[in-house]
């Protein structure tokens, strides 16, 4: 038996002792409190074109994250853990069959790492978001590690990329418009 079976398999006994209400907060539910968190940041920034700024790469970085793993699961297909080895989830039942890469991880990941880039502190909060994103995954069934380890990666390189090549500062100005227009 592999190593990441073995883990999945700990995880899935474990999520079925914890409270019933635990698992699906951690894997259902967080995601939603990690966007409310980048509004949040969003919203503490004191410029409107930097408000929009962040939130556009919050938003590029999220959806490119799920649309990379929508490619992947075209080309390497893995059922999710619970169809394979025959148990119930813990939350409703998924709408794809696939497990692998995890979208959840990618894009709670790559929200995370937006929001580590513009403030640390912040980000290692939404880190820990992210973390208990991917645990409650595979706590309720429907991955298994190596799948939300390899979203994980794959949201924070996206959000790498969406950093550095999203531009930066004032809007308004970068456009060429003097300040103050």
């Amino acid at each position: 038996m592999d190593f990441d079976l073995q883990i999945s398999q700990y995880l899935f006994q474990l999520g079925r002792a914890l409270p019933a209400m635990v698992v699906p907060f951690l894997a259902v539910a967080l995601i939603w409190l990690l966007f409310a968190f980048a509004l949040y940041r969003a919203n503490q920034r004191p410029a409107p074109a930097d408000k929009i700024l962040f939130l556009a790469r919050v938003g590029v970085a999220a959806v490119l994250g799920f649309l990379f793993n929508g490619l992947l699961a075209y080309f390497y297909f893995r059922a999710r853990p619970f169809v394979d080895l025959g148990f119930t989830p813990l939350i409703s039942e998924p709408m794809f069959l696939k497990s692998f890469p995890s979208d959840h991880a990618a894009v709670s990941w790559a929200v995370a790492a937006i929001i580590f880039f513009d403030n640390k502190t912040s980000g290692y909060w939404a880190g820990i978001a992210a973390g208990f994103i991917c645990l409650g995954r595979v706590l309720s069934g429907v991955h298994y590690v190596g799948d939300v380890l390899f979203g994980a990666g794959l949201g924070i390189i996206i959000a790498g990329l969406v950093f550095k090549y999203l531009p930066s500062g004032n809007f308004y100005f970068r456009a060429g418009r003097p300040r103050g227009e």
